[in-house]
């Protein structure tokens, strides 16, 4: 392989990390400093089921999330039906 297509896809590959990088250092800004704010960070959907369980969907959290090998996962968070919610965000 040409020596300057190698270094190109090196290149490309590192600056694609450092944007995933950098998106994940955002987000967690963001969840940081609502915290400190006393807020809930946000939220994709909050719903209850029959039983009273509250259910939040966390991830994918925005369209960005459902690209890459990651792209089929979900997560939720499932709360203690007892428990109030508070500050949440949607």
């Amino acid at each position: 392989m040409d020596p300057q297509i190698e270094e190109i896809d090196s290149v490309y590959e590192a600056l694609i990390s450092i944007s995933v990088v950098k998106t994940q250092l955002t987000r967690l800004k963001t969840t940081l400093s609502s915290l400190v704010l006393g807020k809930a960070p946000e939220a994709k959907s909050i719903r209850t089921i029959a039983d009273g369980q509250i259910v939040v969907s966390v991830f994918p959290f925005e369209t960005a999330d459902k690209y890459g090998p990651q792209g089929a996962w979900t997560a939720e968070l499932w709360l203690n039906p007892i428990k109030k919610l508070h500050n949440a965000n949607i």
